[in-house]
């Protein structure tokens, strides 16, 4: 995820979602490198069962990986979810 054109003076936190470990410390250690561990954080979980109660995202961003869900109404029902209404 690149960082370029995020507004680092809003009061926003990023939540990255992996279910691959490797993916996980690479991203941490390349949030460590650009100094935004503070705001933005992953962890490994499955999009198909999320553990974050109802209501926790104001937004949710997506690229690639849902293409790879072995069933999108599934996957989005999922993100429906966890996203907050509004």
């Amino acid at each position: 995820m690149s960082m370029v054109g995020v507004n680092f003076s809003t009061l926003l936190t990023i939540t990255g979602l992996n279910n691959n470990e490797y993916q996980i410390t690479r991203g941490k250690e390349l949030n460590r490198l650009a100094r935004v561990s503070a705001i933005c954080d992953f962890v490994k979980e499955d999009f198909m069962e999320m553990l974050f109660s109802n209501n926790t995202f104001d937004a949710i961003y997506a690229i690639e990986a849902t293409c790879h869900a072995p069933y999108l109404v599934g996957c989005y029902k999922e993100i429906y979810h966890v996203l907050k209404l509004g």
